[in-house]
């Protein structure tokens, strides 16, 4: 008896996993006649229950009947043709949809119904999984009541998306009647099961490139994602094989894109000289998979490379040099030799090197190389570990670094093959202005001067005037080998310049002080990396500390306050034409200048210079009114020595004068500016959506509630993510939307569209011919129409106020770099830097044509490497003042900034000559001078139009204006439709085609 029962059991068991469980059922209980009403149960958790899943719907071909919940017969087929119920819709249908990353498996159908009984009689199934072309069931039924089906599906199965099922109507016997669900519970029931849909994905890593002595570029491509949507993807990197995520020594680098598709990730922190195994990896539901791993080693550390040295003087130099990718700081030699030594011998050469690329460790800083195309590594040519220098064609040569007082040279040399030949390797000394012969070993040489055929030390006596050794084969056959070079002389002790011996410096510039007068001084330098790397040295370079003389003061120093915000200066040079130096102070304090100083840095003890040219005036801008300020004039000449100085002051008038603002809120790891002039408010993207609502609050405690304009650079959540919650606060009030031509398909992208229609603001889609029409003068320069990058979409536009310019690039990249200067003039004072400051957005050549002052950042806590230092390096080599949101945009050492705050707000103010930062004068644009022309003089003829000028000494160029109102009104540049040509003095410019219907004016503007 119980072993029946358990075999019972069993089979229960077995039936319901082969016919699987409701998934979805309705209950209908008696409706006002139409199923519609009525939505489904959804049993199955992974079941999705949102429209249109589970509601009854019916074709066009039927409509409600009036008892219950049936449908009228009169619109059911009443021939018994199926095909002519699927043509005129006489269907009934109910849809089902998996939840996401799920599959359905449909076992079966089961309902209760009742009909009239001049109701159809036939009933077909069919379903959307083949596009209603194959019959799942049918059935015939005369019954009224009490009609109760099951209808076994196995042709549904692994279903990841909607189906919709439909149930065909025909052969009603009658013009009256109806049909449809109705019965005990549940009246329909949909039976299967679900199931998972996912594996991992599938990834494979891609080419590595922009290899580095501290990175490289690595891409992957996500090929798949398994059925289940990406939730990361990357690059992972090791110095040991099979890197995953949380290896031990293994550096993950995310993508911020969890899609499918190719990608690319800068890999930064890397150890010089190492080889590392690479590995793109994706993740989804299903765990993460890896691509087949690659490998690549970083280049060396290279050695800073020496600039010329300048600010020298008879005690002091400044030393300067070329700034190396990833060092950390610098270690300055000065000696009063070449040899950098205490004393005793030198070893040039250790066991061989090799500098052309194969085996062999690289040659020491100063030696040269002639022919020489490989080294000897074969046993008994080189030491225990490094091979020797090859010589094998004739004039192979190599020569040493510098030497000083060197008294014998001592080398390892072997021949091969050279036994009976009359091959010869040459040692000579370069003494005295001239090549001498130390010494020619041949085969057939007798004592020290044998070219031997086994590894023999050679030792030969040097004169101490010798400051280079030459090693030269002249072949007949067979090669020689040469290693182990030693110099060795009675060098002075202690050539190191006390304190600057491997001296740390942080920037590519040193002053080197405290010298001897007419003493020549030999330097070198090499790099130290974020990772403890130490580069090899720099080339060794030197310099003559001399000076004796005086220079000349300049005269007549004269002051006079033009305005409430200006001091008009002028001055005579001296009978040199010296450059002159002016700096100022507000409490007549000054110091003595020493040395370089550029437009804006502070002389120690007192003074800020704004001039340091070649020039007789200056206008002195952006002060405060009723102020009294304090100037001194120096002489400088082109080794920066100074004369004595001259002074004057005056006391700006009363008034004040219009500033603009533009604030770059620290918003983290996106972007914000706010443009503000007089009650005219305008902002430039919003951030992403922070707890702390930076923006709103911002905004609201400087008593910014309304807008003129908000404008977004493009879709990416960082530029506009705040944006919604603004508009939802009820806060502030917009005047105007504008964007460029992308959208987003995110959900905060769609309740920004939507605020924005509900508060009815008006949206403007521009590029760049389009408009603004803001109360500044703004030119909008990306983007063209059709830019196809998201990213290089962005909009970028040009402002100016007075004779300050600003650039906003949002997240613009290379190719808009290349676009904007080639067709714009982007010459400009300030430059939002684009992208965070991320590699891929701003380039060297777009830095040389912009040439801004002043660079802001706004960056903070990311992953991403921004700022990366390689924009910083090149901002700081083209001298702009960078400035950044993030605390710790030039201290970070790992993948990226970590800063968290929010409290780094830039503030730039501008008077449309000066810019003040966070309150500080930081810039003050010089004012070029250039003269009128003078003497115009206008000739016509039926034919022709002559307009002569006398030339303007320092003008490049000329154009030409007309207008047919009064002058100095509204006006017209014609010069493209004349030429121009220049003799004795005067300028011509003739046009053969003018208009002579009316009186017109015309005038000129000299450009430099």
């Amino acid at each position: 008896m119980h072993k029946r029962i358990y075999v019972l059991i069993i089979l229960a068991f077995l039936l319901t996993n082969l016919l699987g469980i409701t998934l979805m059922s309705w209950e209908f209980s008696g409706g006002s006649g139409s199923e519609v009403s009525v939505a489904a149960n959804v049993v199955a958790a992974n079941v999705s229950s949102t429209a249109p899943s589970g509601v009854i719907s019916r074709g066009a071909g039927l409509t409600a009947a009036g008892n219950a919940d049936r449908f009228n017969a009169t619109n059911w087929q009443t021939t018994t043709s199926l095909a002519t119920a699927i043509t005129n819709n006489k269907y009934m249908q109910f849809v089902i949809s998996p939840g996401s990353s799920y599959a359905m498996n449909i076992t079966s159908l089961h309902f209760h119904m009742e009909r009239s009984s001049t109701g159809p009689t036939a009933f077909t199934f069919r379903s959307s999984v083949d596009d209603y072309a194959t019959d799942l069931g049918s059935f015939t039924t005369s019954a009224t009541t009490g009609i109760n089906q099951t209808l076994p599906i196995t042709t549904i199965s692994n279903q990841t998306g909607n189906i919709t099922f439909r149930m065909y109507g025909y052969s009603a016997s009658g013009t009256s009647g109806s049909a449809g669900f109705e019965g005990s519970n549940p009246d329909l029931e949909i039976i299967g099961t679900v199931a998972p849909n996912y594996s991992t994905p599938t990834v494979t890593t891609g080419s590595i490139s922009a290899i580095t002595h501290y990175g490289c570029l690595a891409a992957g491509t996500v090929v798949s994602d398994g059925g289940s949507s990406i939730t990361g993807r990357g690059i992972v990197v090791s110095a040991t094989t099979n890197p995953q995520i949380g290896g031990v020594g293994v550096t993950q680098f995310p993508d911020a894109s969890a899609t499918t598709g190719a990608f690319s990730e800068s890999v930064t922190g890397l150890a010089a000289s190492t080889l590392y195994y690479v590995n793109s990896y994706a993740s989804n539901n299903g765990g993460t998979a890896y691509g087949t791993e690659t490998s690549f080693t970083t280049s060396s550390f290279p050695a800073p490379i020496l600039l010329p040295a300048s600010n020298i003087t008879n005690v002091s130099f400044r030393a300067n040099w070329q700034p190396v990718t990833n060092a950390q700081s610098y270690r300055l030699d000065v000696a009063t030799q070449p040899i950098f030594s205490v004393g005793g011998s030198s070893t040039l050469i250790n066991e061989g090197f090799n500098s052309v690329g194969s085996s062999g460790t690289p040659a020491p800083t100063g030696w040269t190389f002639s022919g020489i195309t490989s080294t000897y590594t074969g046993a008994g040519y080189f030491g225990v570990t490094s091979p020797s220098i090859k010589f094998d064609t004739t004039n192979d040569n190599v020569v040493t670094p510098t030497l000083a007082n060197p008294n014998s040279i001592s080398f390892w040399v072997k021949g091969t093959s050279t036994a009976s030949t009359t091959s010869s390797f040459l040692i000579e000394e370069f003494s005295n202005a001239a090549w001498v012969t130390v010494a020619t070993l041949t085969p057939s040489g007798i004592g020290d001067l044998n070219l031997p055929t086994s590894g023999t030390v050679k030792t030969f006596p040097l004169q101490s005037t010798t400051t280079k050794i030459r090693f030269t084969y002249t072949k007949d056959a067979g090669n020689v080998g040469l290693d182990d070079v030693l110099i060795t002389g009675n060098y002075t002790p202690n050539t190191y310049v006390t304190g600057y011996n491997d001296l740390l410096v942080t920037g590519t510039s040193q002053s080197v002080t405290g010298l001897t007068p007419n003493t020549e001084y030999f330097y070198r330098v090499r790099a130290f990396s974020t990772s403890s790397e130490l580069s090899a040295n720099s080339n060794t370079d030197s310099v003559t500390v001399v000076y004796s003389g005086s220079v000349d003061n300049p005269s007549n120093l004269v002051a006079t306050a033009s305005s409430s915000s200006s001091v008009s200066l002028t001055w005579q040079q001296n009978t040199t034409n010296d450059n002159v130096l002016v700096a100022y102070s507000t409490s007549n304090t000054f110091g003595t200048p020493s040395g370089s100083y550029a437009v804006g840095a502070s002389i120690t003890g007192g003074g800020t210079v704004i001039f340091n040219a070649n020039g007789t005036t200056y206008s002195h801008n952006g002060l405060n009114p009723t102020t009294t300020y304090y100037y001194k004039a120096w002489s400088v000449d082109l080794e920066n020595h100074y004369s004595t100085a001259i002074s004057a002051n005056a006391t700006t008038q009363s008034g004040s004068s219009e500033r603009i603002k533009v604030t770059y809120i620290d918003v983290r790891q996106g972007d914000a500016c706010l443009i503000q002039r007089g009650t005219h408010n305008y902002l430039i993207d919003s951030g992403k959506d922070l707890s702390s609502n930076k923006l709103m609050t911002y905004l609201i405690s400087k008593g910014v509630t309304h807008l003129d304009a908000i404008m977004i650079s493009h879709p990416d959540f960082d530029h506009y993510g705040e944006f919604p919650q603004m508009l939802e606060s009820l806060d502030f009030t917009v005047d105007k939307f504008v964007k460029n031509s992308d959208n987003s398909t995110s959900t905060t992208w769609a309740t920004l569209m939507a605020d924005i229609a509900a508060q009815g603001i008006p949206i403007q889609t521009v590029n760049n011919t389009s408009s603004l029409s803001w109360v500044l003068d703004t030119t909008i320069l990306n983007p063209p129409p059709d830019r196809t990058s998201e990213n290089d979409r962005s909009i970028v536009m040009k402002m100016m106020y007075g004779n300050i310019s600003f650039l906003f690039t949002g997240d613009m990249e290379l190719a808009t770099n290349a676009y904007i200067t080639s067709n714009f003039d982007v010459n400009i004072d300030v430059l939002k830097v684009s992208h965070h400051g991320s590699i891929n957005g701003t380039s060297m050549a777009f830095l040389t044509e912009a040439s801004p002052a002043i660079s802001v950042i706004s960056v903070g806590n990311n992953s991403f490497g921004h700022p990366s230092y390689t924009v910083t390096g090149m901002l700081e080599t083209v001298g702009s003042q960078i400035y950044s949101t993030a605390l710790d945009w030039n201290t970070w050492t790992g993948a990226g900034s970590n800063d968290l705050s929010e409290a780094e707000d830039i503030v730039l103010e501008t008077d449309g000559t000066n810019i003040w930062v966070n309150d500080v004068l930081a810039w003050s644009k010089p004012t070029i001078s250039i003269d009128p022309p003078q003497n115009v003089s206008i000739s016509t003829s039926s034919s022709q139009l002559d307009v002569s000028w006398d030339s303007v000494p320092t003008a490049t160029s000329y154009q030409v204006f007309s207008t047919s109102l009064q002058p100095y009104t509204t006006y017209t540049d014609i010069t493209s439709s004349g030429s121009f040509n220049s003799s004795g003095g005067r300028v011509t410019w003739t046009a053969t085609t003018f208009p002579t219907d009316m009186k017109r004016f015309y005038y000129v503007k000299a450009f430099k």
